[in-house]
């Protein structure tokens, strides 16, 4: 009787819809990818509101340059959740990444010269001086860049719905993929344990001037495959050996660190990106989800003024920031970052919220098209079948 009972718990559990995740076998990667009605309300709604603003309302044309801001990174962020919501996988696809970083640069980006004193507005004018105005439409191109690859994503759905895409997907091609009896951790270590071998060997001794000569890109490329294999090594610790992934947590801070020494942001951040998407990917939670956003943007803030600075203190010693120097001198620089400011560093401007802003850029851009002095990029498009090795 125990026996029994305890049987018909287990199938009710198992039975049980769960509240956060649909059932995999029942979603498929098309309903996964599926754009929100309410994502589409609130991008529509944004658009229609600047568009009417820049017509017929001048004066409204500051409050329009928060709201359309922030409708982005509500709009947008609305569909990276119900993408992580619906199918964690999806947050390794393109139109996850898009909507990320549409969100960051777009949206808190086109923030910073709104409400980031007039200290980071000062310094996003030097390269190009805009108004209101010049942001205001800055904005309304972001959000029909978001729309129309929202759009894309609707149309191209609907034509594979009606392709059968699915139906063909787990037939056709089902028969020719086979699973493979490697271990995820065998493939996930063998990665990072190339990419890092080539990353110390070759990537390292050069930026610290003990080498000679340039790295081919070829072998930059595969150091940076050492970040695909701690993404694998940590999934796989976390479904079987939760405690193991602990190690690779290490491994990241140690990238990190180094990266530090290198003066690059992104190779401070890369590691923590990728361990943030790996416990995100094997259980997604809103509070998971804030809880590495958090640390990823502290990590950004923190790094990017040190950086600057010891790119600075680089620059004016030997006239390119990508010159060699050694881990000694790199590491006496972080250390008079913070033991002898000089004026290398400049603590009025926050550079670190810049650099997610992409208004001046935006703006010049629109700017020589309105005055009739467009670029013939689209004329190269061609260029992107070219097969690369």
């Amino acid at each position: 009787m125990r026996g029994g009972a305890r049987r018909l718990r287990e199938q009710a559990v198992a039975s049980r819809p769960d509240s956060t995740l649909p059932a995999p076998a029942t979603l498929s990667p098309m309903d996964a990818l599926a754009i929100s009605p309410l994502e589409h309300g609130v991008l529509l709604t944004a658009l229609i509101i600047g568009v009417g603003i820049y017509l017929s309302y001048p004066e409204f044309v500051p409050a329009a340059n928060l709201i359309l801001p922030f409708a982005i990174v509500i709009g947008l962020g609305l569909g990276c959740l119900r993408m992580a919501r619906r199918k964690v996988a999806t947050i390794l696809t393109p139109m996850f990444c898009f909507r990320v970083s549409l969100l960051f640069y777009s949206g808190f980006g086109s923030l910073v010269p709104v409400l980031g004193g007039e200290e980071n507005l000062a310094v996003l004018q030097t390269f190009f001086y805009f108004n209101d105005e010049d942001l205001l439409k800055f904005n309304i191109v972001s959000l029909l860049f978001a729309i129309f690859i929202n759009m894309s994503t609707v149309i191209g759905n609907a034509v594979l719905s009606r392709l059968k895409f699915d139906s063909i997907q787990k037939s056709a091609v089902a028969r020719l993929i086979e699973p493979s009896n490697i271990s995820l951790l065998v493939v996930g270590i063998t990665i990072l344990v190339i990419g890092n071998m080539v990353y110390f060997i070759f990537i390292l001794p050069f930026q610290f001037g003990l080498g000679t000569g340039t790295v081919p890109q070829v072998l930059a490329q595969v150091a940076l495959s050492g970040l695909i294999g701690l993404f694998l090594c940590t999934i796989w610790s976390l479904q079987n050996r939760p405690k193991l992934a602990w190690l690779f947590v290490g491994i990241a801070l140690l990238l990190s660190a180094i990266g530090l020494t290198t003066y690059s942001k992104s190779d401070v951040i890369m590691p923590l990106i990728m361990i943030g998407a790996a416990y995100i990917y094997a259980r997604p939670t809103v509070p998971r989800s804030l809880f590495w956003l958090v640390v990823i943007l502290t990590t950004f803030a923190l790094s990017q003024p040190v950086t600057s600075y010891g790119r600075g203190v680089i620059f004016e010693r030997y006239g390119s920031t990508s010159a060699p120097a050694g881990i000694n001198e790199r590491m006496n620089i972080i250390v008079d970052y913070y033991t002898e400011p000089t004026e290398v560093r400049d603590v009025e401007a926050n550079y670190a919220a810049i650099r997610f802003s992409y208004v001046n850029i935006g703006a010049f851009a629109i700017s020589e098209y309105d005055i009739g002095n467009p670029i013939d990029t689209y004329s190269r498009s061609w260029a992107v079948f070219i097969p690369r090795f």
